[in-house]
């Protein structure tokens, strides 16, 4: 099934979401991921509930009544994959893998009205904390590949996805605050400045760790049991009684309080405003079917959050620090207190951090609130999809320049003699060059020359310029012969630089066009032939003007001179008689400047043909690999990110691979109609030129064609030049033709 959408799933440390992209449109939408109603259908929190099955495994539910008893619940369980241990760690590594795989059947359930059951029509990519290792990423993609057994495209930061939600120009710092971790990602004008190191594990799952420890080992109590000894023997009492040994009281405990944070900053904006009395904390937990007697004490935030918060603004100052010394900024000539920050992540809910970044960056409170996101837990999964369409808009734009590139080059090396007259022209403007600047020749063509420099000719009943002629080449061209004989690394060298040339005309504005539109305005360089990437063909024969040209190069002189080639002046044909002069007394520097001039004009229009059609075949075929791969690598360069599993060289290669086997299927399951005495596809359109690809039938000059897009738009044209007939070919027509004709048929109706 064609591709239709790219679906971004953020699995939290505290909630799941997830979003998606129609990439026929560009429209984005949140996925449901719960069946009730309103905005808490679009997230989840990361919870999972189970109970153990008599096979020594466990049965998991997203919903804790799924059971008929009260399960165990497991939460806080999304970590590096190979932080599990063989058998400690055994329920929370199943519990992340079944809340994974749940999560996704859900997905697939509730949005099935666009989004097929099987997965087919969409692509999936993920988030993973800023600081993890390649390795840590790429164990974690496997390990949801696995739980929910399809492909995942690549795994992103979570901070750098939420930068490309938010993307802005000029110098800006992501801060994503979630329940796990810090992340920050550092951009200036998309170019990403790496301090991922500095993203830590200050995430808000401490506040609620920190009141359950505040809560177990409560210091305002003197004798007897606390409130938590008392709760935990409770536990015991109901977990004996219903014969549910697996249960944990902490577990449930620590969902408690993060529920009642989230409660308290979501609608009570602090924590100091929040009464924890018993009444609350009854409700709150006597919902999970659970018996409560526990009671929290008074403190505010200030008081039992003081060191972690102290902890968070230290990690601030240190990325402040960081940002104050950055070299790369420093050579970019940018100015750090023009930063910006944008604040995401569902625990930027708490007051307390807007404030202490705006301390720390001297940024104003309200500033930072402003660019802060009104709904932060769905900023990783909204950036995912946004940066995976970037990253599909790219690989479109590549693949159409990819396949236009390919359909050239097969017509410069195979229709004509496009690419034996470019190396053809490389190797005679070497050849003049190398001419007009001998030594010998420069000597030659000026005053000083002694005209006994040159031997008499040998052949003594030539004319007089033919004898000078061949003085010429025996004695001063022979030697350029041999040192181009000798240098072929030189004529090399030209003709890749020549072909190079062309390559750059062919593809530079195009590429311009695409980087452009992709990541901006900015000075892009690239290299689309790399010489050290092609196996050259080896110059095995004497391509030069030899000897054995003489007679046609002495022709070619004595009419660029305007002499009779018939016309004998010198000794005659009758031994020791003279007729007027001899070789040398007659050699004036205008006579042999013009020997000079004609032979030049000869060498360029000479055919050389240094390579057979063998070697010219493999060319092609390296030339078509190390182009494509160029152009690939110089995208790469400016992509700003490069998510880990993403390989943008492999991901072209399938779409061409793709292509080709849907021109190949189309030739299979092609009947022609023979009542056009003409049809062929289109592989690439410009201007007025059109290639293609010859289906059946012949074309002439004077024909008039019918041409189809495919999509419904037809046009009428007369072929203005059409050469022989053969299986590719380019035609020239009396109008313009469309972009959108690409890849669509051309047919002959009748001669106009």
């Amino acid at each position: 099934m064609a591709i239709k959408y790219l679906v971004g799933i953020d699995f939290g440390h505290g909630e799941t979401t997830a979003s998606c992209i129609d990439i026929s449109t560009g429209n984005f939408q949140h996925l449901r991921i719960q069946d009730s109603g309103g905005e808490d259908s679009y997230k989840i929190a990361s919870v999972i509930y189970w109970i153990p099955k008599d096979n020594d495994s466990f049965e998991f539910s997203l919903k804790k009544n799924h059971f008929g008893k009260t399960p165990a619940v497991c939460l806080s369980f999304k970590e590096k994959i190979n932080k599990f241990g063989e058998y400690g760690d055994r329920i929370q590594k199943a519990a992340f893998e079944n809340f994974i795989r749940l999560v996704y059947l859900r997905l697939l359930q509730l949005n099935k009205s666009f989004l097929s059951e099987d997965g087919s029509n969409f692509l999936l990519f993920i988030a993973s904390p800023t600081k993890w290792s390649n390795q840590d990423k790429t164990e974690y993609k496997r390990f949801v590949e696995k739980a929910i057994g399809r492909e995942i495209g690549w795994v992103i930061n979570e901070s750098d996805a939420a930068y490309y939600q938010k993307k802005q120009d000029g110098l800006l710092l992501v801060v994503d605050f979630g329940s796990s971790t810090i992340d920050f990602t550092l951009m200036y004008n998309n170019e990403k400045i790496d301090i991922d190191a500095l993203s830590n594990q200050l995430g808000a799952q401490a506040v609620e760790l920190t009141m359950w420890n505040n809560y177990r080992f409560d210091p305002n109590k003197k004798e007897g049991l606390n409130d938590y000894a008392r709760q935990k023997n409770i536990m015991e009492d109901y977990k004996r009684q219903g014969g549910m040994n697996y249960l944990d009281l902490d577990d449930w405990m620590r969902l408690f309080l993060r529920e009642a944070k989230e409660y308290a900053y979501t609608f009570d904006s602090e924590l100091s405003d929040f009464s924890w009395r018993g009444a609350m904390c009854k409700r709150l937990f006597e919902k999970k079917g659970l018996p409560c007697q526990m009671m929290f004490g008074e403190e505010s935030s200030d008081e039992f959050l003081g060191s972690y918060m102290k902890a968070v603004s230290d990690c601030f100052e240190k990325v402040r620090n960081r940002i104050q010394s950055n070299k790369r900024l420093q050579e970019l000539g940018v100015d750090p207190n023009q930063l910006r920050l944008i604040v995401s992540g569902g625990a930027s809910r708490m007051p307390w951090v807007c404030k202490s970044l705006s301390e720390v960056f001297g940024i104003p409170y309200d500033t930072i609130k402003q660019n802060k996101d009104d709904r932060p837990e769905y900023i990783v999964s909204d950036g995912i999809v946004k940066y995976a369409y970037a990253l599909y808009q790219v690989k479109v734009g590549i693949v159409d320049l990819v396949k236009e590139f390919k359909n050239w080059l097969y017509l410069f090396f195979h229709l004509g003699d496009d690419i034996k007259r470019l190396i053809s022209k490389v190797c005679s403007d070497l050849y003049v060059k190398r001419v007009r600047e001998d030594k010998k020749v420069k000597q030659y063509g000026c005053h000083s020359f002694q005209d006994s420099e040159i031997p008499n000719p040998k052949r003594i009943g030539e004319t007089y310029f033919k004898s000078s002629i061949l003085s010429f080449m025996s004695d001063i061209a022979a030697d350029i012969n041999n040192q181009l004989l000798n240098d072929k690394k030189a004529i090399q060298d030209e003709i890749f630089r020549g072909i190079k040339e062309v390559l750059h005309e062919q593809l530079n504005q195009r590429m311009e066009m695409l980087l452009t539109k992709s990541f901006g305005k900015r000075a892009f360089t690239w290299d689309f032939l790399d010489e050290k990437q092609i196996n050259w063909p080896t110059i095995d024969k004497d391509f030069t003007i030899g000897d054995n040209k003489f007679e046609a190069v002495s022709d070619k002189c004595l009419r660029f001179m305007g002499q009779d080639t018939n016309t004998k002046y010198g000794y005659s044909v009758v031994p020791k008689s003279l007729v007027g002069g001899s070789y040398r007394k007659q050699r004036d520097l205008e006579k042999r400047k013009q020997i000079i001039e004609a032979y030049c004009a000869f060498i360029e229009q000479t055919y050389f043909k240094p390579y057979d059609d063998d070697q010219l075949e493999r060319l092609f075929s390296e030339i078509d690999e190390s182009v494509v791969s160029n152009i690939v690598k110089s995208v790469e360069k400016y992509l700003t990110f490069n998510p880990c599993g993403y390989d943008l060289e492999k991901e072209i290669k399938k779409e061409l691979s793709l292509a080709q086997q849907k021109i190949v299927v189309k030739e299979m399951n092609h009947t022609p109609d023979i009542s056009h005495a003409f049809e062929a596809y289109i592989t690439s359109c410009e201007g007025k030129t059109v290639s293609v690809k010859v289906e059946v039938g012949q074309i002439r000059k004077g024909d008039w064609v019918e041409i189809s897009s495919g999509k419904g738009e037809v046009m009428g044209a007369c072929v203005v030049e059409a050469p022989n007939t053969s299986k590719w070919m380019r035609l020239v027509l009396d109008r313009e033709i469309s972009y959108i004709y690409k890849e669509g048929s051309i047919i002959k109706r009748k001669s106009k």
